[in-house]
Order: structure tokens, then C-alpha cells, then sequence
């Protein structure tokens, strides 16, 4: 796998993401960036309604708890997550005190540990490809293909970021700022429009399952 060109698709990624206003120009062009326009599993996912969801379960998540007044930025985290016997793609939300994800001092200040998750149906579509992609090369005797990779770490990210930014917009959470990225370790802040170098750190993938949150059901 040529890591260089995930990394690279991670940096446009946050460009568009950071630029993009309107959601569905968003997601063509995280599509563009990855290649993956005409795969159907990932392509007909809709982001719009999605959107809607996600934007309703973090509303109901402030109401149910009052945000304080401690928290310095939110951290939307992605992780490999095993409900039951089903892997799903763990998404969730915190509020943490500090300057950003590589403070040493940060602490996790909001919600309570139970409340975090979200559920987001274009995530857990995105993992269904991703296994599916899996399955059918060993299948055949081969190795993980190029595709593989891109789903699992650009694509994965890109729907994330692009998920997290607009729905966070009608809840005027804006002004605090979000990052979006991997509990293993690659992050970025998505909702400002300043370059990809600020406060973003882009590693060689690599993802895990957080066995602190396996078996949720």
C-alpha cells in the first residue's frame, strides 16, 4: 500500500472538508479524492439524512447534559467496536479541557462515559465495505487490495469529518473548536479554514479496537 497517497488523500481531505459548505459537494469530493465515485457501497450512502441524526442525537446529548463550562474543544474519535458479534465503526463525542488532542494536561471533562456514542448509519456503511472488500480477497487468496486501505483510513475520516462539521452546525457549537480522527492517533481540526499543516498530524494508518469499549449490547 502506498502510504504517501493515503496521507496525501488525508490532506485534500481536510481542505475540502474545511472549505466545503454545502454537505453533498463535501462527500463528492471526498470521493473524488479517494477514487471511490463509482462504488456503489459507499457512493449511494446518504450523508444528508445521516446528517440529520446525528445532529438530533447530539442535541438530545446537551440537553440530557448540560455542556460545562471547562470544555475547551470537542473530540469526535473513531474506533473499532464489536457490538454482540457484529464490528461496527465506534464514533463518539467528548468535551476535554486543554489546548488540543496533543496536551499532555488534557482531561476529559463532558459527557458522562455511558452518554458518548453516536450512531451513524454512513459510518457503519462505510465498515460494511470495508469487510466486504476484506472478505472477498481472501476469499480469492489475495492480499488486502489498495482499496482496503483507503476505505478504512481516508474515507473512513472524510465521512467523519464531514458528518461532525455540518452536524454540529444548528447546534451554534461552532465557535468551539473540533477535531475529528482516530483513537490510534491521526487527527485534524475540521472547522477552521486554516491550512492543513495547523493542528493536524497525519501519521502512517493505523487503527485498532478499543477493548475498553467492546460489547456495548
Amino acid at each position: 500500500m502506498d502510504f504517501d497517497r493515503l496521507l496525501a488523500q488525508f490532506h485534500r481531505i481536510v481542505e475540502a472538508v474545511r472549505s466545503k459548505h454545502q454537505p453533498l459537494s463535501c462527500w463528492s469530493e471526498v470521493l473524488e479524492i479517494t477514487g471511490q465515485r463509482s462504488n456503489e457501497a459507499v457512493a449511494t450512502l446518504d450523508v444528508r439524512t445521516d446528517i440529520v441524526a446525528l445532529t438530533e442525537q447530539i442535541a438530545h446529548l446537551l440537553q440530557a447534559n448540560p455542556l460545562p463550562g471547562e470544555v475547551a474543544f470537542f473530540w469526535f474519535g473513531l474506533c473499532d467496536l464489536l457490538i454482540g458479534d457484529k464490528e461496527v465503526e465506534g464514533y463518539h463525542v467528548s468535551g476535554l479541557s486543554g489546548t488540543g488532542p496533543d496536551d499532555e494536561n488534557q482531561s476529559t471533562v463532558y459527557p458522562p462515559q455511558e452518554a458518548h456514542w453516536l450512531e451513524s448509519r454512513v459510518l457503519n456503511g462505510i465498515k460494511d465495505a470495508i469487510k466486504q472488500t476484506e472478505r472477498a480477497a481472501l476469499a480469492a487468496g489475495n492480499e488486502r487490495p489498495e482499496d482496503y486501505y483507503i476505505l478504512d483510513y481516508a474515507v473512513m475520516f472524510g465521512a467523519a469529518a464531514l458528518l461532525t462539521k455540518f452536524a454540529i452546525e444548528p447546534l451554534n457549537l461552532q465557535i468551539i473548536p473540533v477535531y475529528v480522527g482516530f483513537d490510534s492517533g491521526d487527527w485534524a481540526l475540521v472547522n477552521t479554514p486554516a491550512s492543513t499543516t495547523d493542528r493536524g498530524w497525519p501519521i502512517v494508518p493505523t487503527k485498532r479496537i478499543d477493548e475498553s469499549s467492546l460489547d456495548l449490547s
